[in-house]
């Protein structure tokens, strides 16, 4: 509610294609602050992004997407997670991206599907 469903699923494409070219830090640093803190460090994204890839692969395409709106419980602060499914060379991947209404990197994840 309130955020554009292109500009996030257009943040979220962009944050993609730097967890696969291996811009560990530029991630890091999109991460709002209190994101960083308990994401650690540009290694744990890459410690996380190299455990995935080893599973599914090199990127090779987008094959879906949907945005989904939601609320922390504890604050009631408004966010959108973008939700990518693609295709990897071995496997399919999903990446959840989340965006504060502000359009603040929140929240990654990457699993094997």
């Amino acid at each position: 509610e309130g955020m554009d469903e292109a500009a996030v699923l257009a943040a979220g494409e962009e944050i993609i294609s730097d967890l696969n070219e291996g811009n560990w830090e530029e991630i890091f640093d999109q991460l709002r602050e209190d994101a960083q803190a308990s994401t650690g460090s540009p290694a744990a994204i890459q410690a996380h992004m190299e455990s995935v890839l080893a599973k599914v692969g090199p990127f090779e395409k987008l094959k879906d997407t949907m945005v989904t709106g939601q609320s922390v419980k504890e604050t009631g602060e408004k966010y959108a997670t973008a939700v990518f499914y693609c295709q990897h060379d071995k496997n399919q991947a999903m990446y959840r991206i989340a965006f504060s209404a502000d359009m603040e990197l929140i929240g990654l994840q990457v699993t094997k599907q």
